[in-house]
């Protein structure tokens, strides 16, 4: 069967503007005789980002925290519904800076999924700390909050889960495992920029979060990221570390005559040339969001029936999470039917992907950190893991041909 898609029409299917209206035939049968290559992941950028740059080049001030960074930084908060954001050179940073401000160092140990990027772990051994790699669900991906028990010492300071695929995890469940503790939970939301949780903005859920711009994320300025936090006096802290240990910030703003050094920090600022591009991408945020959602649920729609029937897994999105669409995942049957899916899928051209290989297999963990056994779940979930080229600028055409080059997979 031919799968069609929505009818929609929100944009010219022959220029990639837009999803495009219902995909034709000729243009289907072309796709199919060339096999043209659907990226996995393609940026959305425009003739405004191109303006933006062009604008920031010709202002001749470059550097961070210029006009750009403040425009994108208004444009964050309205998402992420905080006021306390710190634009950074890309995601790994944000965490980072979070890390330090919270005062996390040697002797320390931060709770983290295994099924993670390893920027996540790295950010945690740079500090001198140690990473304990926690069991995620196998229906959401997320750091499983009943495994949490386990992981928690004396010596626990954080715990930082991943809001996978911008599915927000439960971080109320998180809370109610941690008790007492005085452990802090710190929102990796690389990628879940406007993602809500039981109606909050992922964000705002924890102690200190990280957003990344990284090419691949819903918005984005090549490289980029930025830390939000709702505690002022973190905010503080965070500031004069990212100002290389001093208080430029204040005197920036006028608050004293001049800045010296105050403390240990680093250079985690964003030059004001990407946070041009980021700007306008963030300006964009509906309008890029609405075509990644049809993507997202034309995917859904086709497959459901395939999961009915037993031949893959599709993840679950809670009652009370509202997502972002940024990725879009199903599970094979086992390692090898995933194997032979993506394999077929990248001989028609459809550049499918995995995901993470678990972080406590690897060899820096196992020979560094003394990792145990492998978390099941994790193993599990990473050996069947596939995920579809998801952007916006993908045609009715396009998304028409993934669905068909599915249809012969799945039934191969």
């Amino acid at each position: 069967m031919v799968y069609d898609a929505p009818t929609q029409d929100t944009g010219a299917v022959r220029d990639g503007t837009g999803l495009g209206r219902q995909g034709d035939p000729e243009t289907t049968a072309r796709l199919w005789r060339n096999l043209v290559r659907i990226p996995f992941n393609k940026t959305c950028f425009g003739p405004r980002e191109e303006a933006a740059a062009v604008q920031a080049l010709r202002g001749g001030r470059l550097e961070g925290d210029g006009e750009f960074t403040g425009k994108a930084c208004e444009g964050l908060r309205g998402i992420v519904g905080t006021p306390l954001v710190l634009l950074t050179p890309s995601g790994t940073h944000a965490i980072e800076l979070g890390l330090r401000a919270l005062g996390i160092g040697p002797g320390d140990e931060v709770i983290c999924p295994s099924f993670a990027f390893v920027s996540t772990a790295n950010a945690v051994v740079q500090l001198g700390a140690r990473p304990v790699f926690c069991e995620i669900e196998p229906d959401t991906l997320n750091l499983d909050p009943k495994d949490l028990d386990r992981c928690l010492s004396g010596r626990s300071r954080a715990v930082m889960p991943i809001h996978y695929g911008g599915v927000p995890c439960d971080v109320d469940a998180i809370r109610a495992a941690l008790g007492d503790r005085p452990v802090s939970i710190i929102e990796d939301a690389a990628h879940a920029l406007g993602s809500r949780y039981k109606g909050r903005p992922v964000g705002t859920l924890g102690k200190v979060s990280a957003f990344s711009f990284h090419d691949t994320k819903n918005v984005s300025c090549g490289e980029g990221g930025a830390m939000a936090t709702t505690d002022q006096s973190l905010m503080a802290k965070a500031e004069i570390i990212r100002e290389k240990g001093t208080d430029r910030a204040a005197y920036l703003r006028g608050e004293t005559e001049a800045y010296t050094w105050i403390s240990t920090g680093s250079s985690y600022l964003l030059a004001d040339l990407l946070a041009a591009v980021l700007a306008v991408q963030l300006e964009r945020w509906q309008e890029i969001q609405e075509r990644r959602r049809r993507v997202w649920e034309t995917y859904r729609g086709f497959l459901e029936p395939y999961r009915d029937s037993g031949r893959i897994s599709l993840g679950r999105v809670p009652s009370w999470a509202a997502q972002n669409f940024h990725t879009f995942w199903f599970l094979a049957r086992d390692p090898r039917d995933r194997g032979r899916i993506l394999a077929s899928l990248r001989a028609r051209g459809v550049m499918a992907s995995f995901h993470f290989i678990p972080l406590d297999s690897a060899p820096f963990a196992q020979e560094r950190l003394g990792t145990g056994p492998a978390l099941a779940v994790t193993a599990d979930v990473s050996g069947r893991l596939v995920r579809l080229p998801l952007y916006p600028s993908l045609t009715q055409d396009e998304i028409q041909y993934v669905l068909n080059s599915l249809e012969r997979t799945l039934r191969e």
